[in-house]
């Protein structure tokens, strides 16, 4: 470098380099926000558009995270504990993925597997904290000793329970039984009072001390957070949670465990597979056919394991689905830019005039993309953070957490900024390709075939990503719809459910009638209440397994390999199957003459019916209802009625065999069979008296827990939720995609006639009829659209069979679906077209030569 170099004050190239591009660059935002300022409805059209399109991204993004990556807060090591679940899946369709465990395999688990550094067990039950009408409806845990250590969360107050407690043995060391509050439960009912360790607290049948409070967000494994963790040990001698913990046959807890640092999950499903195998033998006595396939260890975040909720699989569509819309975004964005950029054909040609490269003028349009890009990013948050509660309300029923968090503005900021540039590759290349000489003396009235084809082909590519998407909507509605039309042997629309235990009073069976008959009739006093009946317990999730025979078959007849679902049979008062309005009964409802010592009745559900009596009218015929130990089961019960409706558990579960009997003639070793539950039907809708009737029911006694009143309708909106979600979604994606492409279409038709004016009237003078006109201006359009809709129906039968297993009684390739979604966006397109097509009908030829 020379001494006169060295001796001056001018930086050094790079620096001049990168001021120059700063100076470059401030200038190129300064002339974007005066073109956005100086149409500002087009930038405003581009905003929102480009807004819903990357929120849209932004929001599946989110769920996705929410369902498949986000494992439960304050989980230490979370990617080293798994849930153990037993797999007895078949490969022909039979079988399933559960979380069944019991108590003496939890110990022999805890005991013999040397794979887990620590297993726990947990199960919940709904439960009432105090007693009278101050009593409080609550959602309990019931975990093992080992649960808190095992996930390693720390309480915000007090301390947890473990197994220095004594809880493994189900005694403690001495004062009363502990409890943990949930923070929800612990902000509600308590306002956050820090005094609150330390105060006893009566839930169920037993008196509690709390001991701690969890930290918001805090839900162990499980997707709902519970009000109060209690000690299992405990609560199964409370009488009301019905747990038998020596129990091999009761499958009530589930198991999480946390793998050695030595161990592999292979190794763990192996040792725990073979600890249950055993378990099973003890319990039977022998050997046994009956063992699950294979235990797995699966992922605490259960999308992630064999378990998965549809919904899981349907969010992944989803979000398939945004990018879809995304690209229908920018393809309508960039038909709007690039017809602004031809509009600009003669600036950008004096620009060039006047010395300015036309790399410097590609940068100016990708400044003006990524800048309304960002500002729609900005936008995208905001439809986020308002649409991601909604969506997670959609997929798992809560909209608790915080949705949008860095990592998702990071992901809004990339996803943004990828936008801005794609959207300005279109006006980027007509400004480069740009004839300098031609666009000089030229004005808006001419174009190129390349900008014409360029534009054509987004038209294609939006109204084929149009036909999907709306296709896909159609589907997950029609589905929706079959869904929602099953028969499940009630009316879900208006039917309430009131569940109050009477069994921690310890009452005897007298006063226990005499309790529900007094409930019963304030219940039918009610004004809104057009039916009610007494059941025991949930005869929809609930029951006892029965093995059916009649006197052709002997009595090993309902059980595998011949049948290959055991019978559920369910104790209902008289008139419940009127009370709840199953209107599907054929035969009789129960009577109040059908007591104990008069002949023996059952109702039975449709599958049952086809098994027996293949072929024949169940109805007068006889089944027998065996009862182990009990001979008096061994009679003949006649067949009063046939149910066509099937809910048990599941509402898809449609050869689901049923039994229903008379409370009073229930048989069961204990005794007297005591109802726990009350149907009510109301005359409209349900909801307005779900208090009135909680009040009703807990008027009956000072003493009594809490009354836990539910909608039937609640019940089954959970197993809804996968395609009211695809129907939601892709309509409100389809919708939004929709008027993206009218508008986009009209656009470009609008500019089109704009474009060819003097063109279009140069054919007039020369004799063209109008009709051709129009048929040259909307002709393009029309074929284009038609061209789309081809493309979009062809990509969605390719995909039919990943999407078929997600629909419900509906083909994928359902030709009425596709035909009427064509029509629609046919005819839509028609008419976007048709408005600025008038235009060219009413020019006038002459004036506009005249003037060009």
């Amino acid at each position: 470098m020379s001494h006169a170099r060295l001796l001056s004050n001018d930086p050094p190239r790079a620096v001049r380099r990168v001021r120059r591009w700063l100076a470059d660059l401030r200038q190129d935002g300064r002339l974007t926000v005066r073109q956005m300022r100086r149409a500002p409805g087009m930038t405003t059209l581009i905003v929102l558009t480009l807004a819903v399109g990357i929120g849209a991204n932004v929001t599946l993004v989110g769920a996705i995270r929410q369902l498949l990556l986000r494992a439960p807060e304050y989980v230490r090591e979370p990617e080293r504990v798994v849930r153990l679940l037993l797999d007895s899946r078949d490969g022909r369709g039979g079988g399933a993925v559960t979380s069944a465990a019991n108590y003496p395999m939890l110990l022999d688990v805890q005991r013999e597997a040397t794979a887990f550094a620590a297993v726990a067990g947990f199960t919940w039950r709904q439960m009432s904290i105090g007693i009278g009408p101050d009593a409080a409806d609550v959602r309990a845990a019931l975990v093992s000793a080992d649960f808190f250590p095992l996930l390693g969360a720390a309480p915000v107050l007090g301390r947890t329970f473990s197994a220095a407690d004594g809880y493994p043995a189900g005694e403690t060391t001495g004062g009363p039984p502990l409890a943990v509050l949930g923070h929800g439960f612990w902000q509600r009912h308590y306002g956050r009072d820090s005094g609150v360790v330390g105060r006893a607290i009566r839930i169920g049948a037993i008196v509690y001390s709390v001991v701690g409070v969890m930290p918001a967000g805090f839900r162990g494994v499980e997707s709902d957070a519970p009000d109060v963790w209690l000690p299992i040990t405990v609560a199964a001698d409370d009488p009301g949670v019905y747990i038998t913990l020596p129990d091999r046959a009761r499958y009530a807890l589930s198991m999480v465990a946390r793998l050695h640092p030595a161990a592999t999950p292979a190794l763990a499903e192996q040792q725990a597979a073979a600890i249950w195998q055993r378990g099973l033998r003890a319990m039977v006595g022998g050997e046994t056919r009956d063992t699950p396939v294979r235990v797995v260890a699966a992922s605490l975040i259960r999308g992630r394991g064999p378990d998965a909720p549809r919904e899981v699989k349907v969010t992944l569509w989803l979000a398939g689905v945004s990018v879809f819309v995304l690209l229908i975004t920018c393809a309508n964005v960039a038909n709007l830019l690039l017809g602004r950029a031809v509009a600009r054909r003669h600036e950008v040609a004096v620009r060039l005039a006047l010395g300015a490269g036309r790399g410097r003028l590609a940068r100016q349009m990708l400044a003006e993309g990524v800048l309304l890009a960002a500002v729609s990013g900005a936008a995208a948050l905001c439809v986020a953070a308002f649409g991601g509660p909604f969506l997670s309300r959609l997929l798992v029923g809560d909209a608790a957490g915080r949705f949008v968090d860095p990592g998702l503005f990071a992901f809004a900021a990339a996803i943004a900024l990828g936008t801005g540039v794609v959207i300005s590759l279109a006006p980027m290349l007509q400004s480069v390709r740009g004839e300098q000489i031609t666009d000089l003396r030229v004005g808006v009235s001419s174009g190129s075939p390349w900008n014409a084809r360029v534009r054509l082909g987004l038209l294609v590519t939006q109204s084929a990503l149009c036909m999907a998407l709306l296709v896909g909507a159609g589907l997950f509605a029609l589905s929706l719809k079959r869904v929602a039309a099953l028969d499940l042997g009630l009316d879900v629309e208006h039917t309430l459910r009131a569940l109050v235990n009477l069994d921690r009073l310890l009452l005897p069976d007298d006063a226990v009638g005499a309790t529900y008959d007094e409930m019963l009739r304030r219940v039918r006093a009610i004004p809104g209440v057009a039916g009610a009946a007494l059941a025991n317990s949930d005869p929809y999730a609930g029951g006892r397994a029965v093995g059916p025979y009649t006197p052709r078959h002997d009595a090993d007849f309902f059980w595998p390999p011949t049948v290959a679902h055991v019978a559920m049979e369910a104790a209902v008062g008289d008139g419940f199957f009127r009370a709840v309005g199953a209107t599907s009964l054929r035969g009789r409802d129960f009577e109040r003459t059908d007591r104990r010592g008069a002949p023996r009745v059952a109702v039975i559900n449709a599958p049952l019916a086809r098994i027996l009596y293949p072929g024949e009218d169940a109805l007068g015929q006889c089944i027998v209802l065996p009862v182990a130990g009990d001979d008096r089961s061994r009679s003949c019960v006649t067949i009063v009625g046939v149910l066509s409706g099937v809910w048990y558990g599941t509402m898809l579960n449609r050869e689901k065999p049923m039994v229903y009997v008379p409370l009073a003639q229930r048989i069961s070793s204990a005794g007297v069979f005591r109802p726990q539950g009350i149907f009510v039907r109301a005359r409209g809708e349900p909801r307005p008296i779900v208090e009135e009737i909680r009040r009703a029911l807990q008027s009956v006694r000072s003493d009594l827990p809490a009354v836990r009143v539910t909608l039937t309708r609640d019940a089954v909106a959970a197993e809804m939720r996968p395609w009211r979600l695809g129907a939601t979604m892709f309509g409100l994606f389809g919708a939004v995609a929709l008027v993206v492409a009218v508008v986009g279409l009209y656009g470009i038709v609008a500019f089109a006639v704009a474009q060819r004016s003097f063109e279009l009237a140069v054919r007039l003078a020369l004799g063209a009829r109008r009709r051709d006109i129009l048929r040259a201006v909307a002709g393009e359009g029309l074929g284009a659209v038609a061209v789309g809709l081809a493309i979009g129906a062809a990509g969605a039968l390719s995909v039919r069979r990943w999407v078929g297993p997600l629909l419900y009684q509906t083909s994928a390739n359902d030709p009425r679906v596709m035909l009427a979604i064509a029509a629609l966006l046919f005819g839509v397109g028609f008419v976007a077209i048709l408005l600025p097509t008038a235009r060219a009908w009413r020019l006038d030829s002459a004036a506009l030569l005249r003037t060009s």
